[in-house]
């Protein structure tokens, strides 16, 4: 799949619309393009504005304006939802424009039982019923798919704990202990994403953000840790980036900061959990749509690190918070995880807060960066392998601490 598939489709359908004034008008029912009159194309059978493919494109929340011709809205869907009138693969997959790419759908459908709200969807029990209820009032699709995942209405995430390390000042946000879906389903993405299933982890707490350059700077001025890499795009000593996630490191420097903090590097399961949440995310926010005000990154429009050619100021992008407050989980920097890599980790190292500790040359980041990766890149699910003693301008890390 190309980087940023959605994108690319909806402009070409875009490019597509022909038509004259006999032909049909804004929210008529349409096959294709040619239907529509002049200054509409067909998107889910309905003729809508270029306005219209725009919105789609950037917010998967405004994604009922291309519902199929009689169908609900998201929120009708919803009550339809209580009143079993439709399905629970209907209700998650209803958004879903006709232009997004096929392997999105099935990921979408292979997901559709392990989202917390269709868990044994012909057999609700009373707590899922009145958890649906209760996020009825959601005024948008986004909003309620949040809500069922969180099951609450408040807006606050239950489990937004926060805490400071002492040795650095570091914010770190708290991951329950709890299980999550780990990887990709069949059918849908790369061969080491393989098996996807349910992991059962420990609480812990995770950085809020990437380890700033003024954060690891304290560490070298107290003889933990040693100078990273330098080069015109590596951040440290560079005028007005204290803020700015340090990079230009290896995975042994990651390693040793984290350690002098008092703390160790995530391992892949602790840093996939925390991006996605429980329900298994395509990635850190609700939907399936990468834009600048989610994630640092090579945009079309924008350019690399939307428009800023390197990286920018650890929080900058809130819009991308994960499901348990932690930021910048896609794009800005890639980041180390503690494993080694195992293109066959997920068949062999169990299902409990599961890692690889082997100190082989190779190991894995996360996260995609700023740079031109490739749209899968910024998935949760992710896994780059990558050896430790490199420290280019798009590696930089996090850490994590025990509960």
């Amino acid at each position: 799949m190309g980087k940023r598939l959605l994108m690319v489709a909806a402009i070409a359908l875009w490019i597509g619309q022909v038509g004259c004034d006999s032909k049909a008008k804004e929210g008529a029912k349409c096959a294709k393009p040619q239907d529509c009159a002049q200054g509409l194309t067909c998107l889910d059978f309905v003729c809508v504005t270029p306005e219209t493919i725009k919105a789609v494109a950037s917010s998967s929340a405004t994604a009922a304006t291309s519902a199929p011709p009689g169908g609900p809205s998201c929120l009708s869907a919803c009550d339809a939802y209580k009143k079993r009138t439709i399905s629970c693969m209907d209700l998650v997959t209803y958004e879903l424009p006709s232009w997004m790419a096929p392997k999105l759908r099935r990921f979408i459908r292979a997901r559709t039982n392990q989202l917390d709200c269709t868990l044994d969807c012909p057999n609700w029990t009373t707590a899922e019923v009145k958890r649906i209820d209760a996020c009825a009032s959601a005024k948008t699709c986004e909003a309620f798919a949040d809500c069922i995942s969180k099951g609450t209405t408040s807006g606050v995430r239950a489990n937004d704990k926060i805490k400071t390390r002492d040795k650095d000042g570091a914010k770190m946000v708290y991951v329950p202990a709890g299980p999550f879906y780990r990887g990709s389903p069949d059918g849908y993405g790369a061969d080491d994403e393989h098996p996807g299933g349910t992991v059962e982890m420990s609480g812990y707490w995770i950085d809020r953000t990437e380890v700033t350059v003024a954060q690891y700077a304290k560490c070298i001025d107290d003889g933990g840790c040693d100078r990273p890499g330098t080069g015109p795009f590596c951040n440290f000593k560079s005028d007005g980036k204290d803020r700015h996630p340090i990079n230009c490191v290896t995975w042994f420097a990651a390693d040793k900061f984290c350690e002098w903090a008092g703390a160790k590097l995530p391992t892949e399961a602790q840093w996939e959990k925390a991006a996605r949440g429980p329900g298994g995310r395509l990635f850190p926010w609700t939907g399936f749509i990468l834009s600048c005000d989610k994630l640092i990154y090579d945009d079309d429009a924008e350019g690399h690190a939307c428009g800023q050619k390197g990286t920018w100021a650890v929080g900058s992008k809130p819009g991308g918070t994960s499901p348990y407050g932690a930021v910048d989980m896609a794009g800005n920097v890639w980041e180390w995880a503690a494993d080694a890599y195992d293109a066959g980790l997920y068949a062999t190292a169990g299902t409990k807060d599961p890692s690889n500790p082997d100190k082989g040359m190779m190991g894995v980041m996360r996260g995609g960066g700023w740079g031109d990766d490739d749209w899968e890149g910024w998935q949760t699910a992710n896994r780059f392998k990558f050896s430790r003693g490199n420290k280019t301008e798009g590696i930089g890390f996090r850490c994590v601490m025990p509960d």
